[in-house]
């Protein structure tokens, strides 16, 4: 009973990390595009 609930909670811990580990790679890029956007438009702007 002990090792199995001990699995059971590290089987939960690994599913929200990867979980975590993708919603972090997603505002990675969401963050990644902003910044080329607003790059993009500063550059326009100065030349």
């Amino acid at each position: 009973m002990n090792q199995t609930s001990v699995y059971s909670e590290r089987v939960v811990q690994t599913s929200d990390f990867s979980r975590l580990k993708q919603s972090l790679s997603f505002w990675r890029e969401s963050v990644a595009q902003i910044l080329y956007d607003v790059d993009c438009r500063i550059f326009n702007i100065e030349y």
